[in-house]
């Protein structure tokens, strides 16, 4: 702490090359309003190991900061404003603002929503950068600055430079006129954490645990594997149509083991008129989703709750339902005055104004008769950042936007009842505790770059992979495998395939099964997720080529999924040092794309990627038995399809989690399938055999044995 009061943060941190690098933030002060306090005197009231708590008089008012350890690599922030006049106003409050910060060269940022980009840059020049609530930054090691609650206030961070690395960061907490509505003129900021990790994706795991603890945040155990019919039918869904594609599903079940189907647009008669029907949509809806039932799928329901059309009977009814503009008039946030027009002919789409109880009470109605009256198990809720727009103004004062969009957004948690929302489009921390799935990235359809940008959509679904299965399920948008109707060629199709399944735990589609090829077919099932636990990326190149890392564990056997995925246009050779992330022993490696055994390595894999292109290896301990399973060859994980393997002296028991499943067999003197079953030669000593039900091979044994 300095004679000022400010606050100094420093470390030395070492490089590969055993070189020290030190990093160093000064003259660390609170802000208001964008401005660093001038405070008239402070007092340290607490000073241990473990926490300093400090007041800083102003003129006006108070403003106490606690800073405490939780480990030797995490340090929480709070700050709280107190003894203001009545009747003053702020935008922002900021626990950290620091003017002076050296030994940092690149930086990790998030945007707010999930369409927005997630990146790492390099820091430098004349520049003005926004994060949302999370800040890395590069030295060496990574120290991570970012908000841990994000319930009162949406939070952002800028930081930026002037023919410099980086000259100042400030990481604020967007109060709206806050200082008003406080009943005793007290305000605490959103609560933030510094975190320090020698790896970035260590530093994201970590503030995303504490950000979950403190948020009560909803992880559902079981995957989501959709057809969604938005992506087939867009806003021309009938009830038709889906019994078209449920027909065809219906001899598929074996093979593509959906769990979900998800009604897009056009089962309701406009925007925000959501319990009328569409004529044109054929039967209700309430039939097509009996129909999904009887199908042995979840029926789930594409619903957009804020917003609401102009030409919608429930704008004519309630045209106080629509938040406004400065102006005064609804706000827009779509419009087209010529042809064609929007959506159900409407001229305007309006966002809804979610503080209005006219409007929480119909909508949590809605809700309710989606899932006590139709059945709904899911709901697929779009376009939640019309809930939330910065320029939108509500009819009740006294509420931030943040606060306004939690709880309409609690209202539809508590009517939908135990159902799954899936949201999309939607402020990620500010909707965590009150879902169950996410959409992390842009739109992504059948081209690589262009409208439907797949090179951005991947390289934030990698960006944000550290969210999955700590705030949510993860959904990295709908996989396109099909060979018609796609700009995509089969490099780019396995590589989006394999991130949009290894990285999230929704999974969908809206492919027309009946036109898949049946090698497209046999791609869709195998990258299916089946036990969804999370995968780490272990290596990244600013996130435009990456590896990954995926576990499965069968009994006490360790099964390694190991990808390495180009996003760029160029072709990237890949070194992936084994014993660098604790792979220190020998391994069978089979490369699950071109489905052959590599043989037994240990120290190094090396691999050669084409332009959006990727490599996928399965990896096991090779234990020098006389026969081992080296994996599944038909998943995308290696081992998720297998559910138990017991090994006796002159045996393997194989029982499949989904069948058929194929089991690759490493037996240095053969083995004997049962009567009936074919094995594939794999080379090397593998062999592969499909497993329909629990199977057991005979081991033959080396001759001195």
């Amino acid at each position: 702490m300095e004679n000022d009061g400010s606050l100094t943060l420093s470390g030395e941190n070492r490089r590969k090359n055993g070189q020290a690098r030190r990093w160093k933030i000064a003259r660390t002060l609170p802000q208001l309003d964008g401005e660093a306090i001038e405070p008239v005197r402070f007092e340290v009231h607490t000073r241990t190991d473990d926490e300093i708590a400090i007041d800083y008089d102003t003129h006006r008012g108070t403003v106490h900061l606690t800073i405490q350890r939780l480990d030797g690599r995490t340090c929480l922030w709070k700050m709280t404003v107190r003894g203001f006049p009545d009747g003053m106003t702020w935008q922002q409050a900021s626990p950290f603002w620091s003017s002076s910060l050296h030994g940092f060269d690149a930086a990790y940022r998030s945007g707010r929503y999930g369409w927005e980009q997630a990146e790492i840059h390099p820091l430098g020049g004349s520049a003005i950068w926004k994060s949302d609530s999370l800040l890395g930054l590069s030295a060496g090691h990574w120290l991570l600055i970012g908000f841990v609650t994000h319930t009162n206030c949406f939070t952002h961070f800028d930081y930026a430079a002037d023919n410099a690395p980086l000259d100042w960061v400030r990481a604020a907490c967007e109060w709206e006129n806050a200082g008003t509505r406080q009943p005793a003129s007290q305000l605490a900021t959103e609560e933030m954490v510094i975190i320090e990790n020698p790896y970035l994706e260590g530093a994201l795991a970590r503030w995303a645990d504490i950000t979950a603890g403190k948020m009560n945040a909803r992880v559902r155990p079981e995957n989501v594997i959709a057809f969604d019919s938005w992506y087939r039918d867009f806003d021309h869904g009938t009830h038709q149509r889906c019994i078209d594609v449920l027909l065809a599903m219906a001899g598929e079940r074996d093979l593509l083991p959906f769990t979900h189907f998800i009604i897009g647009m056009g089962w309701h008669a406009n925007l925000g008129d959501w319990l009328d029907p569409n004529p044109a949509y054929g039967a209700p809806v309430v039939q097509t989703i009996a129909e999904i039932r009887r199908a042995g799928l979840k029926p789930g329901l594409w619903f957009a709750p804020f917003m609401i059309g102009n030409r919608s009977s429930v704008f004519a009814a309630h045209p106080d339902w629509v938040a406004r503009k400065a102006d005064g008039l609804p706000h827009a946030v779509c419009s087209s005055y010529g042809e064609p027009r929007l959506w159900f002919g409407n001229e305007e789409i309006y966002a809804a104004d979610p503080t209005d109880p006219g409007f929480l009470d119909y909508i949590g109605r809605c809700v309710r008769t989606f899932r006590e009256e139709w059945g709904v198990d899911l709901l697929r809720l779009d376009f939640c950042h019309y809930g939330c727009l910065q320029d939108s103004i509500y009819g009740r004062a006294g509420i931030t936007h943040a606060q306004a969009y939690r709880r309409a957004l609690n209202v539809i948690r508590e009517a939908f009842g135990e159902g799954f929302i899936l949201a999309c489009s939607a402020p990620l921390n500010a909707s965590v505790g009150l879902i169950d799935g996410c959409r992390v990235n842009a739109e992504t359809g059948p081209e690589w770059r262009g409208w439907y940008d797949s090179a951005s959509a991947m390289s934030d679904a990698l960006a944000r992979a550290h969210l999955h299965r700590r705030f949510w399920l993860n959904d990295a948008g709908a996989a396109v495998v099909r060979d018609y109707f796609s700009r995509l060629d089969p490099d780019e199709v396995r590589s989006r395939g394999l991130l949009q399944s290894v990285t999230a735990g929704v999974f969908s589609t809206g492919d027309d099964l009946r036109l898949l090829s049946p090698d497209r077919r046999d791609l869709l099932r195998f990258l299916m997720p089946i036990q969804g636990s999370p995968c780490e990326i272990i290596e990244h190149d600013l996130h435009q080529v990456a590896v990954l890392r995926k576990t499965t564990l069968i009994g006490s056997q360790a099964f390694v999924m190991l990808a390495a995925v180009n996003l760029t246009d160029d072709e990237r050779a890949v070194e992936i040092d084994l014993v660098r992330h604790g792979l220190t022993r020998t391994y069978h490696v089979f490369d699950l794309w071109e489905q052959v055994y590599a043989g037994r390595l240990r120290g190094t894999v090396r691999t050669v990627l084409t332009a959006h292109g990727s490599a996928l290896f399965a990896l096991t301990e090779s234990m020098g038995a006389a026969a081992e399973v080296v994996c599944s060859s038909s998943h995308v994980t290696g081992a998720e399809d297998i559910d138990a393997i017991v090994y006796t002296d002159d045996s393997i028991q194989i029982t499949p989690r989904r069948a058929e499943c194929r089991a690759v067999i490493f037996a240095a003197e053969g083995i004997d399938a049962p009567d009936g079953l074919t094995l594939r030669d794999c080379g090397r000593g593998a062999w592969e055999a499909p497993i329909r039900e629990k199977i057991a091979f005979r081991v033959r044994m080396p001759q001195h044995a």
